[in-house]
């Protein structure tokens, strides 16, 4: 399937920091058979992430024979090719052209949601008289800018609005702050509190001096000067 044209509308009644809808148009692989054609999707090209408004195939349906001597009637029938069974059906009736929309937004989130069960979709024209089948081709409509006369898939979505950090440079580094000062104080500063004095202190070989070849003994006992010092020694 090709997306040929992709674009976004705008009608003025869009609020804060949400983002116009984007309508994309996918022209698929068609395939004609004798009372209809079969049109080959991929959904794939569709953002799974953005939520799906609108979603829509359109035919056009146009007499080729000669009219027939009693007024045609028939249907116009969309077919989910997974199963075989009918999603849309469409009642056609006297001759001439006229186009033909099959809303299809469940089938096409069913698709992106599940890619194995998208096997496109078989559009045909059933009526009581086999020959009245024959004298009507359908054909892509020509509404849209389509090109070689095949089947156009309509996908409008919603694009998610995007986030928008509020916090200043200057105010993330005072929360940043606020949250350094929070944090548990080390076990020293906290002991080391009150006036300069000396203070115990442990050294263990095999953590402090990483001496592994020590065996015994494994720690010694001597002291440290903590504490808060008076001037000239204004420093702990």
């Amino acid at each position: 399937m090709e997306m040929f044209q992709s674009s976004t509308e705008d009608d003025g009644t869009l609020k804060d920091n949400a983002r116009p809808g984007t309508i994309h148009y996918f022209i698929g692989q068609a395939i004609p058979v004798y009372n209809g054609v079969f049109f080959n999707l991929d959904a794939s090209d569709i953002d799974i992430d953005d939520p799906i408004l609108l979603a829509e195939i359109r035919v056009m349906v146009e007499r080729i024979g000669p009219q027939p001597p009693l007024p045609w009637n028939g249907n116009l029938v969309l077919f989910d090719r997974f199963n075989q069974r009918p999603v849309q059906s469409v009642m056609i009736q006297g001759g001439g052209a006229r186009s033909v929309v099959f809303p299809v937004r469940p089938l096409v989130k069913r698709w992106i949601n599940s890619p194995r069960l998208n096997r496109g979709v078989h559009i045909g024209l059933q009526s009581n008289q086999p020959e009245d089948e024959l004298s009507l081709k359908v054909m892509v409509d020509s509404t849209g800018s389509a090109r070689d006369y095949k089947p156009l898939l309509v996908v409008k979505t919603q694009s998610k609005p995007q986030k928008i950090d509020t916090l200043l440079p200057w105010t993330s580094h005072i929360q940043w702050a606020h949250l350094q000062k929070r944090k548990s104080r080390h076990y020293r500063a906290i002991r080391d509190e009150g006036t300069c004095s000396r203070r115990p202190m442990r050294v263990e070989f095999g953590k402090t001096m990483r001496w592994k070849d020590v065996i015994v003994p494994k720690f010694y006992e001597a002291y440290r000067c903590g504490g808060e010092c008076k001037f000239p020694l204004d420093r702990r």
